[in-house]
């Protein structure tokens, strides 16, 4: 707040909101060119009052800088005027096999699937028995990056359960400790129309008649979800081995 603050940045400061909050997605610092502004994070357990927001200046942040740097390198956002999703590379490009050629008897014995939780709840309780144990957290160690899960993130997960997905949990640390391909994707977020990039795991099993295939999804924000298939058709999934490849497996 000396004389170099610009007034529009003047006006943010002592903006008090959820790390959550779509604020950040355009507001997190810096916010332009040799911008000094900063963020720290308030302890949980200390009692705050939340900014409101329709109180707050609009285009307080350069268009260029509007953007979360929380979200990283490679989680950037896209325009849609930009990036087009048909010019991704396929498995093609990178010379793999349709998924169809793949040789079932390679693939892992798919675990147990598990009933329908019966409310969130129980939900949160079976996921967090799978992916978490008897800890808070679990660091988990990808081929090519680290994963964090811990009870929040589950919370998260099971908010936003819409295809009960505590049923398939035991597919979800095999699938990113030991995948068969991992995928750099831009998908749309429809949200805001925008391309973002995301990191899809992906790992074939077979049941007794049936192929089974896992995709995990690590997004923007560090959380994960996940979808299951079961088919005797692979082809289909070669529409979901687009992007840039990460990791192969056994090469």
């Amino acid at each position: 707040l000396d004389k170099k603050t610009r007034p529009s940045h003047r006006a943010l400061h002592g903006v008090v909101l959820p790390k959550d909050d779509d604020f950040w997605r355009t507001h997190y610092p810096p916010n332009g060119w040799n911008c000094r502004c900063r963020v720290r994070a308030v302890p949980a357990h200390k009692k705050v009052t939340p900014t409101d927001k329709s109180t707050l200046p609009l285009h307080a942040v350069d268009p260029d800088w509007a953007y979360d740097v929380r979200e990283g390198r490679f989680f950037d956002r896209l325009s849609a005027n930009d990036v087009e999703i048909a010019a991704q590379s396929t498995y093609k490009d990178f010379n793999l096999p349709s998924a169809s050629e793949l040789d079932r008897e390679n693939f892992e014995d798919a675990p147990k699937t598990l009933p329908k939780a019966k409310n969130d709840g129980e939900a949160i309780k079976v996921l967090q028995e799978i992916l978490l144990g008897d800890k808070d957290r679990n660091i988990i160690q990808t081929p090519i990056t680290k994963v964090l899960l811990d009870r929040q993130m589950i919370r998260h997960i099971v908010k936003d359960n819409k295809d009960n997905r505590e049923r398939f949990a035991h597919f979800v640390l095999p699938t990113l400790t030991d995948p068969d391909e991992i995928w750099a994707v831009k998908e749309k977020y429809t949200d805001d129309r925008y391309f973002k990039k995301r990191y899809r795991f992906i790992k074939f099993f077979k049941t007794k008649k049936d192929n089974a295939i896992v995709i995990v999804r690590l997004l923007r924000d560090g959380s994960l979800a996940w979808t299951f298939f079961k088919t005797k058709d692979l082809k289909y999934f070669d529409k979901q081995r687009v992007g840039i490849l990460m990791y192969f497996k056994g090469r």
